[in-house]
C-alpha cells in the first residue's frame, strides 16, 4: 500500500493557505503597531501604558527569552462595517525554534482594562 500522506498533507495545507484562511477573515484593515520593551521584570499596566512606544513591523523578532514587551495597536473601523461583529486577529508568534519560541499575549483596553 502506498503512503500518500505527505502528498495529501501538502494539498490540505495549500487549500488552507489559498482558500480557507483568506475567506475566514475576508475584510481586513491594517493596524499601526508600536512596542515598548520593559526593562527587567513586568511592570504595572498603568506604567506600561504611560511609556513611549516605538514603531514596530509585524513579523519582526521581538523580545529576549522571558522578557516583557508591550504592544500598542491602532486602527480605524470602516464606516461600512457598522453593525457588524468586528475583531482584531493577532498572532503573537510561534517560531518553533528554541525555548523562547512561544509567545503569549494579554490584551487591555486603552484604559488598561482586560
Amino acid at each position: 500500500m502506498h503512503d500518500d500522506r505527505p502528498l495529501v498533507e501538502e494539498r490540505l495545507e495549500r487549500a488552507l493557505r489559498q482558500f480557507i484562511r483568506p475567506a475566514q477573515y475576508a475584510a481586513r484593515v491594517p493596524l499601526a503597531l508600536s512596542v515598548w520593551h520593559a526593562p527587567g521584570e513586568p511592570v504595572p499596566v498603568a506604567e506600561a501604558l504611560a511609556e513611549t512606544y516605538e514603531p514596530f513591523q509585524a513579523g519582526s523578532d521581538w523580545g529576549k527569552p522571558w522578557s516583557t514587551s508591550w504592544f500598542r495597536l491602532e486602527g480605524q473601523v470602516p464606516r461600512e462595517w457598522e453593525g457588524r461583529h468586528v475583531e482584531a486577529v493577532i498572532d503573537p508568534g510561534f517560531t518553533g525554534r528554541g525555548r523562547a519560541s512561544r509567545r503569549r499575549a494579554w490584551c487591555t483596553t486603552p484604559r488598561g482594562c482586560p
